[in-house]
């Protein structure tokens, strides 16, 4: 994750996000609660699981997704 990455969540539209690529050992690292994007903040979503094999995310369109630690790529965490 970029260290340069700055976090506002006043309003959504001021969350930024950080486009490094997530590794399995940062997908580990995740905790509940925590506010991610799918890809360039087309969708934006709330960890609500992490296991040792998968992450759930809530999106705030209302579905929820299931991503292996390794199939992590496309997720970037919101800072």
């Amino acid at each position: 994750m970029s260290a340069g990455c700055k976090h506002r969540f006043a309003e959504l539209a001021e969350i930024s996000y950080c486009p490094a690529v997530m590794n399995t050992a940062q997908s580990k690292l995740l905790k509940i609660g925590q506010h991610v994007f799918w890809k360039k903040k087309e969708a934006v979503g709330t960890v609500v699981r992490v296991n040792s094999d998968l992450v759930q995310i809530r999106w705030d369109s209302g579905k929820m997704s299931y991503h292996r630690h390794t199939y992590m790529q496309e997720i970037n965490l919101a800072r």
